[in-house]
């Protein structure tokens, strides 16, 4: 990730928080986020007489970067976020800063896991093996150069100062590649090691219904049973193929496949000429 020491603020910082939890006349005030869970508790507080001010907690913006001619689709998420910190809410930067996480989404590495004992109860042997394959490291090279292109536009000079990390003076892909290698984290967004495809496929674990080869009335429906990676976050994917499958467990017609658009390169330039 790269983080940035932002200009100083100008206005007061209390003007973009969002209200505190009060009472007016006598009557109960809640400040909720927006977040399901939020929304549940708000669902709860209301019928107990709390009028309810939901607010965005999540202030993060985000896109996708096709980073060389080589890849067909956009393989670098983006998320911008106006403070400095560490991917899971850890030691942010005690001045006002801004930062952007970037991930590879579509990583050639692969991991393993291993069964270490024929007792259920006994967690596997999980290997992740991040930054195995020589396209991770030139992805996240590309990141941090990017990035620095995109923070050094003119929109973002008024609030820009000086970079925090990695620091302006690595510039190597040998000084780059000891930061990617000491500061990357994880996502959490494991996928695929539950393979969905046909029986005489040595690595798949599933059918196209979600059952198990071999055995008898054990299915999977979960992230693991993606035969690759989607180009993105795993939610939305993982609710559709539930929803889907759901539909097979209980014999219902599934949804038709979708005929969305969607990008793919096709020779297209990586940058727009100018």
């Amino acid at each position: 990730m790269l983080k940035r020491v932002a200009a100083d603020y100008k206005g007061d910082v209390s003007d973009r928080m969002p209200p505190k939890p009060t009472s007016r006349n006598g009557k109960k005030i809640a400040l909720v986020g927006a977040g399901p869970a939020s929304l549940t508790v708000a669902r709860d507080l209301a019928p107990l007489g709390y009028h309810l001010v939901v607010y965005d907690s999540d202030p993060r913006a985000g896109g996708f970067i096709r980073s060389d001619a080589e890849f067909d689709w956009p393989n670098l998420q983006y998320h911008f976020l106006p403070v400095a910190i560490n991917y899971n809410g850890s030691n942010p930067i005690k001045a006002h800063s801004f930062q952007m996480h970037v991930g590879s989404m579509r990583s050639p590495s692969r991991g393993r896991i291993h069964v270490r004992s024929k007792d259920p109860r006994e967690h596997p042997s999980i290997l992740f093996n991040y930054m195995s394959h020589d396209q991770d490291w030139r992805e996240f090279r590309a990141a941090i150069r990017i990035t620095r292109e995109i923070f050094a536009q003119p929109a973002l000079a008024p609030y820009s100062g000086r970079e925090i990390s990695p620091g302006s003076a690595l510039q190597t892909d040998a000084q780059i590649d000891a930061f990617v290698r000491e500061h990357a984290e994880t996502a959490y967004h494991p996928s695929c090691s539950n393979k969905m495809g046909h029986a005489d496929d040595p690595m798949a674990v599933v059918d196209g219904q979600g059952r198990v080869h071999g055995l008898e009335g054990l299915r999977i429906v979960d992230a693991s049973i993606m035969p690759q990676v989607v180009t993105g976050n795993l939610n939305a994917p993982t609710i559709m193929m539930a929803e889907k499958l759901a539909d097979v467990i209980r014999g219902r017609t599934p949804l038709a496949r979708s005929t969305a658009p969607y990008y793919k390169a096709n020779g297209a330039p990586v940058r727009k000429q100018s």
